[in-house]
């Protein structure tokens, strides 16, 4: 029996990184998030509201959007308190983990999320070019041919003029 993965390109391997700060701590982030992270991080990122009508409606929450992004990626980190201890993150749940970024100093916090944004945006970049160098990702062949337009050929999907019923 063949074990290989039928689309090897889809599927990576968990890697991880750190991610240095403007005063030498460090952030250990995922390379690239799942799908599954991805749908977290996005559902973290909306609210209920009312609007005009009074209606009950989701939005996005933007405020919310680099938080979710960063804790979607956040392993763990080598910031420490006023003391010297160390500030634990690994293995926190997402509201716990918001709860920590949310006692940093607003500048501190403020470089977190933008150095997280940057790595995101690298990595779909590095993505983007995985995509082109493999020419498209996959090919599948087409279901039916397309029909010869210059030949007088249609899929049927045209009215002519004498069949229409419009008057």
């Amino acid at each position: 029996m063949n074990n290989t993965p039928i689309i090897p390109s889809l599927i990576r391997t968990p890697t991880s990184r750190r991610l240095y700060l403007s005063n030498g701590d460090w952030l250990l982030v995922k390379d690239h998030l799942t799908a599954g992270d991805a749908r977290k991080m996005r559902r973290a990122c909306v609210k209920r509201i009312r609007n005009l009508d009074g209606v009950e409606v989701d939005a996005v929450d933007f405020v919310q959007v680099p938080v979710a992004q960063a804790i979607a990626y956040l392993l763990d980190w080598s910031l420490v308190d006023p003391t010297g201890t160390p500030i634990s993150i690994r293995g926190l749940d997402d509201r716990e983990m918001e709860n920590v970024l949310d006692i940093l100093p607003p500048e501190a916090c403020e470089e977190i999320l933008s150095v997280i944004d940057r790595h995101d945006t690298a990595m779909r970049e590095l993505r983007d070019a995985e995509k082109k160098a493999s020419d498209g990702g996959m090919k599948s062949p087409a279901i039916s041919p397309s029909p010869d337009s210059s030949a007088g050929d249609t899929n049927g999907s045209l009215i002519s003029p004498s069949t229409s019923t419009v008057s």
